[in-house]
C-alpha cells in the first residue's frame, strides 16, 4: 500500500504489456484512481492517456520448428504461443482489429475477467492467402528444403 503526502497531477504508466491490459492494468489505473491522483479523470493525469491492442489471425513460415523437441506446447498452459511481430515469416491473413481500446481516464472496468465488447470477424482474401504460401514456400527453400 502507498501513502502520498498530497495525490499526484501525473500518473506515469509502465504497466502495457503486448496485450495491453495483461499486466495488470486495469486495477493498477483503477486504484490510482481511487486513491493517488488529483484529478483522475483528466486525460492530461496520464502519461501515456490511452493505450490499445490489435489483433489479427496469421500464418508463421516456421510453423514446423513449433513441434518436439524444439518447441514444449505443455510450457503454454493453454495460452496462445506469443510470435514477434518483427519475424518476416509471420504473415497477416487479414488486416489488424481493435480488439482492446484502454483510456486511463474513463471509469475501468470491475475487478474480474475481462471479454471484448464485440466478435472480431476477419476477412481472409484469396490474395492474402497466396502471397503467405510464397513467404512459405521461399522460406522453405531458404532453410534448404527441396522442391
Amino acid at each position: 500500500s502507498i501513502t502520498l503526502p498530497e495525490k499526484a497531477d501525473l500518473c506515469v504508466a509502465e504497466i502495457v504489456g503486448s496485450i495491453a491490459s495483461e499486466e495488470g492494468l486495469h486495477a493498477t489505473i483503477r486504484d490510482a484512481q481511487a486513491r493517488l491522483l488529483k484529478r483522475p479523470f483528466d486525460p492530461a493525469s496520464y502519461i501515456p492517456a490511452r493505450c490499445q491492442t490489435v489483433a489479427a489471425p496469421a500464418s508463421y513460415a516456421l510453423h514446423y520448428a513449433l513441434g518436439p523437441p524444439q518447441f514444449d506446447w505443455s510450457k503454454l498452459k493453454g495460452e496462445p504461443v506469443r510470435l514477434n511481430c518483427r519475424d518476416e515469416t509471420l504473415e497477416l491473413l487479414a488486416d489488424p482489429l481493435l480488439w482492446e481500446d484502454i483510456a486511463f481516464a474513463q471509469p475501468q472496468p470491475p475487478p474480474g475477467p475481462w471479454s471484448p465488447s464485440q466478435t472480431l470477424t476477419f476477412q481472409v482474401s484469396a490474395e492474402r492467402l497466396a502471397a503467405n504460401e510464397k513467404v512459405y514456400y521461399e522460406e522453405l527453400r531458404r532453410e534448404g528444403a527441396n522442391e
